[in-house]
Parts: C-alpha cells; sequence; structure tokens
C-alpha cells in the first residue's frame, strides 16, 4: 500500500510542475507581444527611411503605373477561357492537396498515439519523424 503522504508530496509536485509550466507559457507569450511591438515599431522607422527619400518616392509611383498596366494586361489573359480552365484546376489541385495533408496529420496522430512510435519509414529506407505543433488561440467569449 502507497504512503499517503508520498503520494500527497507527488500530487504537489505534479501541481507545482503543472504551475510553473503555466507561468513559463505567459511569460514567454508576454515577451513575444512585448517583442512583436518592438519589431512593428522597428519596421515602420526602416520603411519611413524609404518613403522620406524623394528618390525613392519618385521610381515607387513609377513601379506603380507599369504595375497597373501589367495588372491590367494580367485581368484581361486571366478572361480567356482556356486559362480560366487552368485556374479552375489549379484550385483543385490545391483544395484536394488541403484535405489530404488533413487527412494524413490525422492518421499521423492516431498512429503516433497508437505506436508511440515519433518516426516513420516511408520509402527505400527514408526515415521521417512524426512531428506535432501547438500554438495558443484565441477563445472567442460568447
Amino acid at each position: 500500500m502507497a504512503d499517503p503522504i508520498v503520494n500527497e508530496r507527488r500530487v504537489q509536485h505534479e501541481a507545482d510542475s503543472i504551475l510553473n509550466m503555466e507561468d513559463v507559457i505567459r511569460n514567454q507569450v508576454t515577451l513575444i507581444k512585448k517583442l512583436q511591438g518592438e519589431l512593428t515599431e522597428q519596421r515602420e522607422m526602416y520603411n519611413d527611411s524609404f518613403t522620406n527619400n524623394p528618390t525613392f518616392r519618385e521610381h515607387e509611383e513609377s513601379v506603380k503605373k507599369v504595375t497597373q498596366l501589367r495588372n491590367s494586361v494580367r485581368k484581361e489573359i486571366a478572361k480567356q477561357p482556356s486559362v480560366q480552365l487552368l485556374n479552375g484546376k489549379i484550385e483543385e489541385l490545391k483544395h484536394d492537396i488541403k484535405e489530404r495533408k488533413a487527412s494524413l496529420s490525422a492518421n499521423l496522430v492516431a498512429y503516433k498515439e497508437k505506436t508511440k512510435a515519433t518516426q516513420m519509414e516511408l520509402f527505400e529506407g527514408q526515415t521521417m519523424a512524426i512531428v506535432s505543433s501547438a500554438k495558443l488561440v484565441r477563445v472567442s467569449k460568447k
């Protein structure tokens, strides 16, 4: 029979460990937000260096005019039936690939849970690692 004091200490240690992990995650989120704010500030200063330069602005206007011309030609070409057909096939293939990747991901998660394996041999001895990814997503309040 397990010693209740030892068991209580183990439970307390696990709870402390989880609380510590939560603190680490909160600190990481806070630091990332701070760094993102700093990045935004630095990026704005960098971009201002170009927009405040008269020569750059002049060339930027020239580029805009050429880009507008190119885009109008692109739209005309895109209206052609053969090009529309190709675009439809591209969209179908992208959708099919996205669905198949989602299915593969679900199968890999199930395989990893069932076998506890972190790698899988595919073709001709090619070994691939099974990688999981996690991120925080804001929960909407209803």
